[in-house]
């Protein structure tokens, strides 16, 4: 009787104990929760030719954040922000009719933006209005968070001065002429 009583206790302080727990979430769910007062970029390079590269953003007022991607596997990070409108100049090669992009970055918004190195292609979208491209990024950094890599696609956190912000990478961008 007694260790029947026992038991129970057990199960009733462990069931109050979970109950103030919160559930667990989908992993890298926090990723896309863009906190108030904030709106995020999330850069992409496609491939696994970016390992050993830098990436770094630069503004006005300096360098605001530095990579060197150790990693075999695409490149992706996710930059935090003040709302605003921002010029993003993009690491094309000199006859690229692409330069920059003008981004309107709203309150809690999340923007994709993928350059390619292979072929110079740009690839913009707001996370949120393509269901097709929400579940690839979702499943993109849930993979990183499964393997355990969730450190090198943590947000970061910049302050750039007069909205410009410069990405620049030391990858060789050998983009092909277009076939005639």
């Amino acid at each position: 009787m007694f260790a029947r009583f026992g038991i129970i206790a057990l199960w009733l302080v462990l069931g109050f104990a979970l109950v103030g727990m919160p559930a667990k979430s989908e992993e890298g769910a926090d990723w896309f929760n863009v906190p108030e007062n904030r709106s995020a970029v999330a850069l992409f390079i496609p491939g696994e030719s970016i390992k050993g590269h830098e990436v770094s953003l630069s503004s006005d007022g300096g360098v605001l954040d530095r990579k060197v991607w150790e990693l075999d596997r695409p490149f992706l990070r996710q930059y935090r922000f003040k709302p605003g409108a921002y010029k993003v100049f993009l690491p094309q090669p000199p006859d690229s009719p692409i330069k920059s992009v003008d981004i309107e970055a709203k309150n809690q918004s999340l923007t994709f933006v993928q350059v390619n190195p292979e072929d110079g292609s740009l690839f913009l979208v707001q996370f949120g209005y393509s269901p097709k491209f929400d579940s690839f990024l979702k499943e993109t950094v849930s993979i990183f968070y499964k393997d355990g890599l969730e450190k090198y696609i943590t947000p970061a956190e910049l302050s750039p001065e007069a909205n410009i912000i410069r990405v620049n990478t030391d990858l060789p961008w050998s983009i092909k002429p277009p076939k005639k």
